[in-house]
């Protein structure tokens, strides 16, 4: 049976990223998901690059898929 954390991971890691064309999992941005309490997770992600300016538009990317 799968977790949670792993259904989030699994639909995150999807996510394509449009100017690359790999997804989130291909780049491995996703460090850790977490269900800090039931029914809700953090997911912690690392962007490719400090000054990437797609930071934001992945964050909400991603909070919308989990």
């Amino acid at each position: 049976m799968m977790t949670l954390e792993n259904k989030v991971l699994a639909e995150v890691e999807k996510m394509v990223d449009f100017e690359t064309g790999l997804t989130i999992g291909q780049m491995e941005m996703i460090q850790s998901v977490r269900e800090t309490e039931t029914g809700v997770v953090k997911i912690d992600f690392m962007p490719t690059s400090p000054f990437c300016p797609m930071t934001i538009k992945l964050a909400i990317d991603i909070k919308r898929t989990a």
